[in-house]
Order: C-alpha cells, then structure tokens, then sequence
C-alpha cells in the first residue's frame, strides 16, 4: 500500500458511485458508519473526511460541464484513499448534449483523452484513474451489490452499458485478485456498513496504531490537534506578524484574544504563531518555546459532549 506520511494524520477518502441507484448506500454510510469511523480516528488524533461529491458540485459548475474535471481533481485531493460502490446502472456518460467540451477537458488533462474515446461513464472513469489504472498502490476498497438485490429500476437497461458495467466489475475483482484493492459484496445497506466499517477499520490500525485506550484528556488534547489542522488547511497570512513578535519578547506570555465570534480569531492564533518558533532572551540565551494553543468554543468546553465522544466514560 502506498504509505502515508506519519504527520500528516488525516484521511480523506474520496467515495464514487452512480447517483440515484446509491443513495441510500450513501445515506447509510453518512449517518451510521462515518461517525464511528470519525470518532475512532479522532481518538488516535487523525482526521477522517469523506468526501460525498453529492454535495460538493454546484447546478451551474453541473450545467457548465464541469463535473468530470471537479471529480479527477477531487481523486487528485484524496490520494491514497478510495472507496467505489457498484450496483445494477453504468451511470453518467459525458457527451456532446451535455454542454460538455472534450476538446477544453483534454487540453487541460491530455492523459483523459483516451477515456473520452471509449465513451465510458464518469464513475467508470473515477474507477479506472482512481485505483485500477493507478501505477501506485493504495488504499482502495469497492463494494459490489448482489445482482439479486438489485431493485428492478435500478438494473441498467441499454444493452451497451450492461456489458461494460459487466466488464467494469470483473477488472475490479481482477485488481483485488491482484492484491492491488479489496472488493466485498453485499446484500442491504446494513450489509454494506458492516463491511466498509471492517475495511477502514483495518486500514486505521495498519496505519494509525491504536497506543492506548483514550483518556477524557487524551480526547481534549486529539480534538484540540483535529481542531488545528482544520485552521490551518486554507489561511491567508496576514501582513504583520505581531502575535509572533509578542512571544518571542516574553518568556511566559498568555495570550488572550477576544472579538466577535467568527471573525477568524480562532484561524489567527492557529497560524500566525509557528509551533518552532525560536525565541532570543535578554541574556542572549536562544531556545524553543513550548507553544499551547487552547480553542475555546461549546463543543471541548462541554464535559457531556466529550463523554459521548467516548461511551466507556
């Protein structure tokens, strides 16, 4: 599997599928697998983000064309992470009537060409770029339903698409064959959300070792850290630089900020003092200040909250 950098404590899965034949799947995995997964990650102090692009693509960027380069950049996004869901439709196949434009995506990504030319559906194509024509491995895991749980109106009915859907799910089980994938078939959505647990699960412990049972502290402390990194992953620098002028002139300083809620306090303190900051005393002694940083807000404040992060409390 491809490794994944022990400071980078994140995983963001990028989840592709056909639309309306799977969303209840989808549905299903949101609201009763996720959090779990959620709260086991934040407990080793990772960061689990499922990427649904159900809810992550405008009706203008839709009616522009533009689904097909949101999701390979998306994949891009979330590499090494994938999880694919197959049932009875092909999906979606980008064409001229689409207000699509081959010609604009393939100067733009001139390794989709040959994708195009085979007319294959965009999940097909999130599938192949995504894990089975990847030349490195990673973390994939696909979930196939039974033929004989398909509800009729989701079965494909174009003969074409049939066949390739056919073809699409055998490459699958070739590439888990391979060792390059898992693939685990299912029956019912309770089904599907026993074996997409087991499989992350498995994933979470190959790559973040679970230490110790976790402490109420340890649950402040991973939310606190889960917290920074969620500061930090899109924030313009400021141009001045006082916050960090403040510590390096004092020994001990607390800093204190209040202002509206809102505001970007919070993204402030996150970013404008670096964790290796280096600090020159008046006796000309240099040395590496310990920075804590507390998030003040409803959720770490309230004892309940935090007990439901861990029922054992």
């Amino acid at each position: 599997m491809r490794p994944v950098s022990p400071l980078k404590r994140e995983i963001r899965v990028f989840i592709s599928s056909t639309f309306s034949d799977m969303q209840q799947e989808r549905n299903y995995l949101v609201k009763k697998v996720f959090p779990d997964i959620e709260r086991e990650c934040r407990r080793r102090n990772v960061e689990f983000i499922p990427l649904d692009l159900r809810w992550g693509i405008t009706e203008e960027e839709a009616q522009r064309g533009k689904v097909v380069e949101i999701c390979i950049n998306e994949i891009d996004r979330t590499r090494p992470f994938f999880i694919g869901l197959l049932g009875g439709r092909y999906g979606w196949v980008p064409g001229s009537g689409d207000d699509f434009d081959p010609d604009r995506l393939s100067q733009n990504m001139p390794w989709i060409k040959p994708y195009l030319n085979e007319k294959i559906s965009i999940t097909e194509m999130e599938m192949r770029y995504g894990v089975l024509d990847c030349k490195e491995p990673i973390h994939a895991h696909f979930f196939i339903r039974y033929d004989k749980n398909i509800p009729q109106k989701f079965q494909e009915s174009d003969a074409k698409n049939k066949e390739k859907l056919l073809n699409l799910k055998q490459n699958i089980r070739k590439a888990a064959a391979d060792g390059f994938c898992t693939v685990s078939d299912y029956g019912s959505v309770k089904s599907l959300g026993k074996h997409v647990r087991r499989q992350l699960m498995e994933m979470i412990d190959e790559l973040f070792p679970k230490e110790k049972t976790a402490t109420l502290y340890d649950l402040y402390a991973a939310h606190q850290q889960q917290r920074l990194l969620e500061l930090r992953r899109f924030y313009h620098p400021r141009a001045t630089d006082s916050l960090s002028e403040t510590v390096k002139s004092n020994r001990r300083v607390v800093i204190y900020p209040e202002a509206t809620p809102g505001c970007g306090v919070s993204a402030v303190v996150a970013n404008e003092i670096p964790d290796d900051i280096v600090v020159n005393d008046a006796k000309g002694l240099t040395y590496r200040p310990r920075v804590i940083r507390s998030f003040v807000d409803s959720e770490v404040n309230s004892m309940e909250i935090l007990k439901r992060m861990e029922p054992s409390l």
